[in-house]
């Protein structure tokens, strides 16, 4: 059996960013959080990308046409390129069945968030920078 080594438990990795992080959003009574992983934008330790294991997000591509699936499989600690799992989906609604289906098998509580934001990324227009 082999533990995984310099690994830090999800509670405290929480307590420990709670409060203070580069992505922490506060206005007013309203606190959000916007790092990678975090499909809700709340702040909470069940939403928060930075201490969930398996981390899964949505984000659109630099060249706009489309879509990256960006999925965090929380396995071999050593490898950390390998542990990165990035799909590239063009922008279409036909794919939403599909990611819903790869989510699903990782952290099925958030499919439902996951295929709407994705929704969102297909119908939003790319503007184009022309000079």
């Amino acid at each position: 059996m082999v533990k995984e080594i310099g690994t830090a438990p999800d509670c405290l990795l929480w307590q420990l960013v709670k409060h203070n992080h580069s992505k922490l959003i506060k206005s007013g009574k309203f606190t959000f959080s916007r790092e990678v992983g975090n499909i809700t934008n709340q702040h909470t330790a069940k939403n928060t990308g930075y201490t969930n294991k398996k981390r899964i997000d949505v984000l659109s591509a630099c060249e706009g046409s489309s879509v990256k699936l960006f999925n965090d499989t929380g396995h071999t600690i050593r490898r950390p390129k390998s542990r990165l799992s990035n799909k590239n989906f063009t922008k279409s609604l036909k794919n939403q069945a599909i990611i819903r289906d790869i989510v699903k098998k990782t952290r099925p509580q958030l499919a439902f968030q996951i295929s709407q934001k994705f929704s969102k990324l297909v119908t939003i227009k790319t503007i184009d920078k022309t000079d």
